[in-house]
């Protein structure tokens, strides 16, 4: 069977031997019917991969066991990728990605469901984060909030509160929803909009909103003592984007595509860090202070 989605309006397809309209609930919303031209990239599931020699390009030694591991091998013409759960599990996903990222073969060891959403998802989200790097697009780890038709998406490494500071904006900021609570998409368009774009993949919350809104602003969270917002400067905005983007900046080509997008979205975008606590004071504050400047 062939499963063709559209995301921030690239498409793209999953190719299954196997009927898997039951693991593949959170793609829903984003179903199109076949695209009369061929998708941006395809991932085929497949019972192996084939022998290659391959050399480390990115290893997932990140000291953090917990986490997700992830490895990245040059394989000639290929990108090798093997992921695992966390750190301490076994591998459960080897993929074989074209480095023109237009087609991708993804072998699943895992036997469970929740195996094959893992293997799934980090496939379709590695090869969509590489094939739109050169495309005006940025693959985020985000949580984002719209309110009053602007979304803002709060920023920060993993910990830091994204995802309690966009509760507190839906439990004290009236007329807020959340779009999504980990990867959503941003991207630059050549009019100058910077939209933010829901996607299928949102972590441990279950929200996948196929939807789109003009990004208001882009907030840093920082845990903090007390509720403060403030304005950063372009450089430090964009060492903020940089690392909280998806993508292989080893790469060189990819890599100048992410920058170029960057550029542009920090150069267009009003950017703030907010030092908060996990309070409805916090959300209050840091909403009276970006919604007045969505038209930036």
């Amino acid at each position: 069977m062939t499963y063709h989605y559209k995301v921030a309006g690239h498409i793209f397809s999953l190719v299954s031997k196997e009927n898997l309209g039951d693991i593949l609930t959170n793609y829903t919303a984003f179903a199109v019917p076949e695209p009369k031209n061929d998708p941006l990239f395809s991932v085929e599931i497949v019972d192996s991969l084939p022998e290659t020699e391959k050399v480390p390009v990115l290893t997932g030694d990140h000291g953090e066991p917990e986490m997700p591991l992830c490895n990245i091998y040059d394989a000639y013409d290929n990108w090798f990728i093997e992921m695992a759960p966390t750190g301490r599990s076994a591998i459960i996903m080897e993929m074989l990605l074209r480095k023109d990222c237009r087609i991708a073969l993804l072998h699943i060891t895992g036997e469970t469901s929740r195996s094959l959403r893992f293997a799934i998802d980090n496939a379709l989200m590695l090869s969509y984060a590489f094939s739109t790097s050169r495309l005006n697009t940025l693959e985020i780890h985000a949580s984002v909030t719209v309110c009053d038709g602007k979304a803002y998406l709060f920023l920060g490494k993993s910990g830091t509160g994204k995802s309690t500071h966009s509760r507190m904006w839906l439990e004290n900021i009236k007329g807020s929803h959340l779009m999504n609570d980990d990867n959503p998409v941003l991207r630059v368009w050549p009019d100058g909009r910077v939209i933010a774009y829901g996607s299928p993949w949102s972590g441990k919350t279950p929200c996948y909103r196929n939807e789109q809104a003009d990004v208001g602003a882009i907030v840093r969270i920082v845990q903090a003592p007390e509720n403060r917002l403030e304005a950063i400067p372009v450089p430090e905005a964009y060492a903020t984007l940089y690392s909280s983007c998806s993508g292989l900046k080893l790469d060189n080509e990819m890599s100048d595509g992410l920058n170029e997008t960057i550029i542009c979205a920090v150069t267009s975008t009003p950017f703030f860090k907010m030092y908060c606590l996990p309070d409805a004071d916090a959300a209050i504050v840091c909403h009276n202070g970006v919604a007045g400047v969505a038209d930036y």
